[in-house]
């Protein structure tokens, strides 16, 4: 009976292709086939999303105890394209997020939502706590960071934090107390962009730093549920400051406490922040170049019993007068050596000018050192109003004539309507730059 069957399944297959219709003589058959780049597509950067912020979460704060398995799942076509947690048995969490990312992104308060979701569940706790945390510095980076790579174009470190280094270049910083003290809510418009960079900023120093290995966040976490400490800067100090300074012997005082170490916590803070934000890509303004030299050549000795305020003139003028004269000039130089790391690319070759005939007053302290001094001093500052006049005469031509972006986006159809028509573009370009130019119409 087997076999019989067999057969019969043979002769019906074999019958129905030959019964088929088939194309005629010389003609292919093609499958239309419809794909889609799960990069780009909503749904497919929807699923990448929530993957991404599941791994910055467990990174942050590792699964431990008896923590929920979560499953995130994008929301059906027929339902509403909402955020929701629901907690189903054997601690399995099933987080549904809108499947158009494009609903995903503006949406920060739900992002905040999601992201305190996750670290409580790797923590065990059940997402009704989340409104405890939800404004916290750490779920606002974590959030951010998660945003941020999820960016189809990659811009530029200072594109990411863009109100961060412009403050930063002028050398205005926020303190750490300010940033982990009083969180500011999605509802707070402007100042709450500001405080998102901040955050995803902090969290990245204490990833370098790799205070997550310590297991700080868990604690923090905790307490703040349980509200044992109501101030988040004295929180911080307290779970995370041990590991921030051992983590830095040789800058930071290994056995600081309370206030003395809310000092060493602020120096590190703000060091971290000048490392990330400004640097030889990313320099800081002139205003800030100029202020901080000034500040760097001034200087407190000693002398004949008295404490006075010095300058580059003092060590070829009072240096038999000075107590220990070669520290005070190996200070000096650091400090300038400092401020070359963020000096605009022009004003280094100037700035190194002036460490040269500094070195040289160990030993020669003539008044022909002096004046080869206060030349490259003079250089330098030839340099910055050099400087100053080149941005200004490039902010007065960026508003003056079409930008590079604009002037390419309007060439390149002129260039292919001519080249259709056989003929040179150069007539249509010169004439569409010099309308540009002229500030014309282009007719």
């Amino acid at each position: 009976m087997g076999r019989f069957s067999e057969i019969f399944l043979i002769f019906f297959l074999l019958t129905g292709i030959s019964s088929a219709q088939q194309p005629p003589a010389g003609e292919r058959i093609y499958l239309n086939l419809h794909y889609e780049d799960l990069s780009t597509s909503p749904w497919g950067r929807a699923t990448d999303f929530g993957e991404r912020l599941k791994r910055l979460a467990r990174q942050a704060l590792p699964p431990r105890g008896r923590c929920f398995t979560v499953n995130i799942v994008l929301a059906e076509s027929s339902e509403p394209q909402t955020f929701s947690v629901k907690q189903g048995r054997h601690r399995l969490l099933r987080i549904t997020i809108p499947r158009d990312y494009a609903k995903i992104e503006p949406d920060m308060r739900s992002v905040t939502n999601l992201t305190a979701w996750l670290l409580l569940a790797n923590l065990g706790i059940k997402p009704e706590e989340a409104e405890k945390i939800r404004d916290s510095w750490y779920v606002t980076g974590i959030a951010r960071k998660a945003l941020s790579e999820m960016h189809l174009v990659h811009s530029p470190f200072s594109g990411y934090f863009p109100a961060a280094y412009t403050l930063g270049a002028d050398g205005v910083l926020p303190t750490l107390r300010q940033l982990t003290a009083v969180p500011l809510r999605t509802d707070d418009s402007a100042p709450r962009l500001v405080y998102e960079e901040y955050c995803e900023l902090l969290l990245e120093l204490c990833s370098r730093s790799r205070l997550f290995r310590e297991g700080f966040l868990a604690e923090t976490v905790r307490r703040t549920l349980e509200k044992r400490e109501t101030d988040g800067f004295r929180l911080f100090a307290e779970t995370a400051g041990p590991a921030i300074l051992k983590r830095n012997p040789g800058l930071l005082k290994q056995d600081a406490k309370g206030k003395d170490r809310e000092k060493e916590l602020e120096k590190w803070f703000r060091g971290g922040l000048e490392r990330l934000l400004t640097l030889d890509l990313l320099p800081a303004s002139v205003r800030r170049v100029e202020t901080e030299y000034r500040a760097a050549v001034r200087f407190h000795y000693k002398a004949d019993g008295s404490l006075l305020t010095g300058s580059p003139a003092d060590f070829v003028r009072q240096w038999e007068k000075m107590e220990r004269p070669g520290e005070c000039l190996s200070a000096l130089m650091n400090r300038l050596i400092s401020l070359g790391r963020i000096v605009p690319p022009d004003l280094v070759l100037p700035l190194s000018e002036i460490r040269s005939a500094l070195s040289r007053f160990r030993t020669d302290r003539s008044e022909e050192s002096l004046r080869n001094f206060r030349r490259a001093e003079a250089a330098f500052f030839h340099s910055i109003e050099r400087h100053i006049a080149v941005e200004q005469l490039l902010e007065k031509t960026e508003k003056s004539i079409l930008p590079p972006a604009t002037r390419y986006f309007v060439t390149f159809p002129v260039l292919n309507q001519w080249e259709n028509l056989g003929a040179s573009p150069a007539p249509g370009i010169n004439a569409l730059l010099n309308a540009g130019i002229a500030g014309g119409t282009g007719k």
